[in-house]
C-alpha cells in the first residue's frame, strides 16, 4: 500500500488518497467500538405523548442491549420540524437518533421551504412500530357506517366538518374526500384532545383519531366508530370494519421509525437496527405498546424503510395542499 502510494502522480492527488483511507479506517474503528457513550434519541413531540411513551418504552431496553443508556430528548414543534432539522444537523456518529413520525414524509408537501430533505439527509434505520386510525362521530350522529357518510357528502358536499388534529389525522379525511369523491371542511385543531372534546360536543361531523385515543371514548359510547384505516381489522377491535371494506385500497397507518444524520457508517446503522429489534420482542415492551395502541414492525432494513417511506411521501402528495 505505501509503495503504491508512493508511486502515485500528482503528489497532491495521493495525499488526498492516503487521507481519504486513513479518514476511512479510523470511521470503521470508531463503528466496531460504537457505543461508548450516551445515545440521544430525539421525540419531535412534547414529553407525554403516546409517541413519546413509545419512544421510553423500547430505548430503556436498547440501552441494555448496547450496554450504553439511551436517552429520550424531546424536542417538539413545528409540525416535528424542530427536532428534525436538529436532528440533520448532529453528527453522523449514532449518538444522535430520532424516532420520525408520519409528518416526515408528509411535510415535503406541506412546507415548500422545509430545511431538509426526508431521505437524503438521513440515514434511515429501521421501521419501529405502526398504529391505526379509526374513524369516529357522536353518539348521536345519524351516521351508522363509512357509506353513510360517503352518501350524506355526495348529496352535501362542504356540508360536514372534520376535526384535523394533525399528521395523518387529517391526511386520513383528506385521503377519503380524494378516494370517495367528496368534499368535506377541515377544522384544524392544535392535538386530539380538543377536536374529540369538539366531536363529542357535535360542534364538528367526523374526525380520523389514533386508536390510542379513540378506543375509551368508544368503549364508554362517548363516540361511535365507523371504521378503523388499517389494511385489515384490528385484533382488539374486530366488529369494526375498515374504510377499505367500503372504500376498496383506502389504507392509512401512522408509522414510526429511527433515523439519524446522513452519512452514518452502516456498521452503526446495523448496530442500532439489532438493538432496536432486540427490545422488540421485550414482553415487557410488546405489552406496553399495545397499551398505547401501537403494533411492533416486523424485522426490517434501511432499505425496506427507505422503500415505505418513499411511498408514503407519493401517497400524501395527491391528497397534501401546502401551507404559507
Amino acid at each position: 500500500m505505501i509503495r503504491h502510494f508512493a508511486s502515485c502522480t500528482p503528489k497532491a492527488f495521493c495525499r488526498a488518497i492516503a487521507a481519504g483511507t486513513l479518514a476511512l479506517a479510523a470511521s470503521f474503528a470508531a463503528a466496531q467500538e460504537y457505543p461508548v457513550r450516551v445515545i440521544r434519541l430525539v421525540v419531535p413531540l412534547s414529553a407525554g405523548s403516546s409517541v413519546d411513551t413509545l419512544a421510553r418504552a423500547f430505548a430503556a431496553e436498547m440501552s441494555k442491549d448496547l450496554k450504553q443508556p439511551v436517552v429520550v430528548e424531546n424536542r417538539a414543534g413545528g409540525d416535528s420540524v424542530i427536532g428534525t432539522q436538529f436532528t440533520k444537523n448532529a453528527a453522523p456518529d449514532g449518538y444522535t437518533i430520532m424516532l420520525v413520525i408520519p409528518a416526515h414524509a408528509i411535510n415535503v408537501h406541506l412546507y415548500p421551504k422545509l430545511p431538509y430533505h426526508p431521505i437524503k439527509d438521513f440515514s434511515l434505520i429501521a421501521m419501529v412500530a405502526s398504529n391505526m386510525n379509526m374513524l369516529v362521530v357522536p353518539p348521536n350522529s345519524p351516521f351508522k357506517s363509512v357509506k353513510d357518510l360517503i352518501d350524506h357528502a355526495k348529496n352535501k358536499p362542504g356540508a360536514l366538518n372534520f376535526g384535523n388534529a394533525g399528521g395523518t389525522s387529517g391526511g386520513s379525511a383528506e385521503l377519503l374526500n380524494y378516494m370517495a369523491g367528496i368534499k368535506t371542511t377541515n377544522v384544524m385543531y392544535k392535538g386530539a384532545p380538543p377536536a374529540l372534546t369538539d366531536l363529542m360536543a357535535g360542534t364538528i361531523d367526523f374526525m380520523f383519531t389514533a386508536l390510542s385515543s379513540g378506543t375509551s371514548f368508544v368503549q364508554s359510547d362517548k363516540l361511535r366508530a365507523l371504521a378503523v384505516t388499517g389494511p385489515n381489522r384490528h385484533a382488539s377491535l374486530p366488529n369494526i370494519p375498515t374504510v377499505g371494506e367500503t372504500l376498496p385500497n383506502y389504507s392509512v397507518l401512522g408509522w414510526y421509525g429511527l433515523v439519524g444524520p446522513a452519512g452514518m457508517p452502516a456498521p452503526i446503522v446495523e448496530r442500532l437496527n439489532r438493538a432496536m429489534f432486540a427490545a422488540l420482542v421485550v414482553p415487557e415492551v410488546r405489552a406496553r405498546l399495545a397499551t398505547l395502541g401501537f403494533d411492533p414492525a416486523a424485522p426490517n432494513n434501511a432499505a425496506q424503510f427507505e422503500s415505505f417511506v418513499l411511498s408514503e411521501i407519493e401517497k400524501w402528495g395527491k391528497v397534501t395542499k401546502p401551507r404559507e
